[in-house]
């Protein structure tokens, strides 16, 4: 409720979070913003999504139909147990379509990949090893986290470039602009 999101947007203002409050402002309507148990989450709304870097994941998942390109119906939905939102048994999740998800690069260019549509998907996340695994174009990844919420970088190496993606930091979490 929007009384509740007030309070803690204005505690997260109160811990020196402001520059992370007004990114996540502009990427998120204030009225969707909730408290789950200790984890913070953030319904977003269509525009600017962002997208959680998640080196634990092994696909890219998004409960964002609209972010994705050549979009395929799977023959059969995927049940998902994790990264799921809500109270519901998480078997009740499955991915049922498959498309091609751009990932913005700092230098301006995108990077295509392979992500799987779940509308309870907790948010976009994108898995690094996954983009590598289905890419001849990088063969390793890397991921630096900073103190003190100061950005943190997603790297993609190839023999002969590297793709940076800086990433924001939120509670221990990563996070990029979306494509």
């Amino acid at each position: 409720d929007l009384h509740r999101a007030t309070n803690i947007t204005n505690d997260l203002a109160d811990n020196d979070n402001d520059e992370w409050i007004e990114s996540c402002e502009s990427y998120y309507s204030i009225a969707d913003i909730g408290l789950s148990g200790s984890v913070f989450i953030a319904a977003k709304s269509s525009a600017n999504p962002t997208n959680l870097a998640d080196t634990g994941a092994n696909c890219c998942m998004t409960p964002n139909l609209t972010s994705l390109h050549s979009i395929e119906l799977l023959r059969e939905p995927i049940t998902v147990g994790v990264a799921v939102k809500g109270d519901k048994d998480p078997t009740y999740s499955q991915c049922t379509h498959v498309g091609s998800l751009p990932v913005l690069c700092d230098d301006g260019s995108h990077i295509h990949t392979r992500c799987f549509y779940n509308p309870f998907a907790s948010d976009t996340i994108i898995s690094p090893q996954a983009i590598i695994d289905a890419t001849n174009d990088f063969h390793s990844w890397k991921q630096t986290g900073r103190k003190f919420g100061m950005p943190g970088t997603l790297e993609f190496v190839g023999t002969t470039f590297t793709k940076t993606i800086t990433l924001h930091q939120h509670n221990g979490l990563y996070y990029c602009s979306a494509g």
